[in-house]
C-alpha cells in the first residue's frame, strides 16, 4: 500500500502545470534505504572480503571450491565477481552471521595458508566488514 501511494505521488508530481512550458518527462523511482541497526557488534550479519589477482582463475575456482578454511561450516553464502576489465582479479565476499563468526573464518583462512599459493597476490583482506545500511535503487 505504501509503495503505491509513493508511486503515485511521484505520477502527479511528474505531471505539467497548466500554462507552463511543456518540459520532458521524467521517470522517477522510489529509493528505498533501510538502516541496518544490527551494526552494533554481534549484529545480525557480517562479511569478509578480500580482493586478490591470480595468475589461473580455474585452478583458484577449484581450490576455492573445496573449502580449504572451512567456510562452509559457519559462512551463510558467498558471492565471487571478477574485475571486467582484468578477469583474473577476484574479489570475494563471504557472509556470516554474526562478527565473531566472521573473524574465526578469517583466521582460519589465514591459517590455512590459502592466500599464500603461488599465483595469488592479495591485494586487499580478507576484511571483517559489518553493513551500516542497505539502499535498493
Amino acid at each position: 500500500m505504501r509503495r503505491r501511494a509513493a508511486a503515485s505521488a511521484l505520477r502527479h508530481h511528474a505531471r505539467p502545470i497548466r500554462g507552463a512550458a511543456t518540459q520532458p518527462s521524467v521517470s522517477r523511482r522510489a529509493v528505498s534505504s533501510t538502516p541496518l541497526h544490527s551494526w552494533r557488534r554481534g549484529g545480525d550479519v557480517a562479511y569478509t572480503v578480500l580482493n586478490f589477482e591470480t595468475d589461473d582463475f580455474d585452478a583458484w575456482k577449484s581450490m576455492f571450491d573445496s573449502d580449504p578454511a572451512g567456510r562452509r561450516q559457519s559462512g551463510k553464502g558467498h558471492v565471487v565477481s571478477r574485475n571486467a576489465d582484468n578477469p583474473n582479479e577476484v574479489f570475494v565476499r563471504v557472509e556470516f552471521a554474526s562478527v565473531d563468526d566472521a573473524r574465526a573464518f578469517r583466521e582460519r583462512l589465514l591459517a590455512s595458508g590459502a592466500l599464500d599459493r603461488a599465483g595469488t597476490t592479495v591485494k586487499m583482506g580478507p576484511t571483517v566488514i559489518e553493513p551500516v545500511e542497505t539502499v535498493t535503487y
